[in-house]
């Protein structure tokens, strides 16, 4: 192939990308460049890790510009006023597992975001 592959996966429902089914992480970055098709870096990060910084490939010789994902998406969550039409107060779906949703429960609480009492699985 000859071209570079980028691929964000930032939803927990469903099964993972196939190439990348390793470890237990919600969430992976998974890059690919075209000079090592048969190679590939893959970010895997939970619930409750930020979203790791990664480079965006392009030609050879060329600076290859960190993405911060995490910081750009926070943007926008704050520009838009997300925290005043997301309902914090409903179970995400899929649940989060018992111990990422006391820590999202206690996040939300924290910046007065009124969450439901129970965010994971029944």
């Amino acid at each position: 192939m000859n071209i570079h592959f980028v691929e964000i996966d930032l939803l927990r429902a469903g099964p993972p990308m196939p190439y990348t089914e390793r470890g237990d992480s919600h969430y992976r970055l998974f890059i690919r460049r075209r000079e090592r098709p048969h190679q590939a870096r893959l970010y895997p990060f939970g619930a409750r890790q930020p979203i790791p910084p990664f480079p965006i490939p392009l030609l050879p010789g060329d600076d290859e510009p960190a993405v911060d994902l995490g910081a750009l998406l926070n943007a926008v969550y704050d520009q838009a006023g997300y925290d005043l039409v997301i309902r914090y107060n409903q179970l995400p779906a899929p649940p989060l597992n018992e111990a990422d949703a006391a820590w999202a429960a206690e996040l939300a609480t924290e910046q007065n975001l009124q969450p439901s009492g129970d965010l994971s699985r029944s």
